[in-house]
C-alpha cells in the first residue's frame, strides 16, 4: 500500500505516480471495487483504471445500527458482480444479469447519516430506497447502501506530514499485489488461496517476490513530489 511523501488532498499525484511506477513493472490487471465488499470491475489498461479510480469503494453497505456489512457477516456478497453501465454501474448476479440493479454516478440523494467503518464514524449518503430493498431482499436482512462524501474521512500521519483523502478504503488509497510475492506466499502456507481474495487495486509482476521495502520506488520524483513506499503488508 502506497502514500505521497507530501500533503495530499486528491488522487492526482497518485495517479501520475502509478503511471510511473507501472512503466517500470508489468500490470496484469487493473480493478475498482465500486461497492466495498462486493464486486470488481477490471480494466485492460492503467490510464482506464486511473479514470474510473474516483468511484473505488464509493459506496458501502450497513445494517440497521448503521455498521459497515462485510463478507464476514454475509459471505454471500462476494456473488454480486458489478460492471459498467451507461452513468453508473450494474449490480447482479451471476446468470441474473437481467435482476440487477444500476447505481448512478450522480446520485440526487441528499440525506444524511452517521455510519461506522470498522472503528470511524463518517458521515455518509443515503442511497434510495429502491437500493436499500433490493439489498435486502437479496440478502433477507436490513441493508442500506450509503454513498461517500468527499472530502468527508480522511487519514493523516502527522509524523510524516501526510494527509490523504478517503472515500471507505481500509486506510490507504491503493492496494498493490506483486504475483511473485503471492505465488511464494502460497508455496509457504500451502493453501489454495486465489489472488482475487485480497481485493488489490493492481496486481502487477515484479519480477521477484518483494523482500523488505521497494526501494527503487521510493526515488521517483513528480513535480517536487517525493513517492515512498508507506505500508507493505508481510503476507502479502
Amino acid at each position: 500500500m502506497f502514500a505521497t511523501g507530501h500533503k495530499v488532498t486528491s488522487f492526482q499525484w497518485i495517479n501520475t505516480y502509478l503511471s510511473s511506477i507501472m512503466n517500470e513493472y508489468k500490470g496484469i490487471s487493473y480493478s475498482i471495487f465500486p461497492i466495498k465488499s462486493c464486486g470488481e470491475v477490471r480494466f485492460p489498461r492503467i490510464a482506464d483504471f486511473l479514470q474510473m479510480k474516483k468511484w473505488d469503494r464509493n459506496w458501502m453497505l450497513i445494517d440497521d445500527k448503521n455498521q459497515f456489512l462485510t463478507q464476514r457477516e454475509i459471505p454471500a456478497l462476494n456473488i454480486l458482480k458489478t460492471k459498467l453501465a451507461d452513468d453508473g454501474f450494474h449490480i447482479y448476479e451471476p446468470e441474473k444479469i437481467h435482476e440487477g440493479i444500476k447505481i448512478n454516478f450522480d446520485s440526487t440523494e441528499s440525506q444524511t447519516l452517521i455510519s461506522k467503518i470498522w472503528a470511524s464514524e463518517v458521515q455518509v449518503y443515503l442511497e434510495s430506497k429502491e437500493l436499500n430493498n433490493w439489498f435486502s431482499e437479496k440478502f433477507h436482512k436490513s441493508i442500506r447502501l450509503v454513498r461517500a462524501i468527499q472530502g468527508e474521512r480522511k487519514k493523516t500521519i502527522a509524523s510524516k506530514n501526510i494527509e490523504l483523502d478517503l472515500a471507505f478504503e481500509d486506510g490507504y488509497p491503493e492496494h498493490l499485489i506483486n504475483v511473485r510475492s503471492f505465488a511464494e506466499l502460497k508455496d509457504r502456507i500451502h493453501d489454495n488461496l486465489f489472488i482475487e481474495q485480497f481485493r488489490a487495486s493492481i496486481i502487477y509482476d515484479g519480477n521477484k517476490p518483494c523482500n523488505g521495502p521497494l526501494r527503487n520506488w521510493t526515488k521517483i520524483k513528480e513535480k517536487n513530489f517525493n513517492f515512498r513506499h508507506e505500508f507493505e503488508k508481510k503476507d502479502c
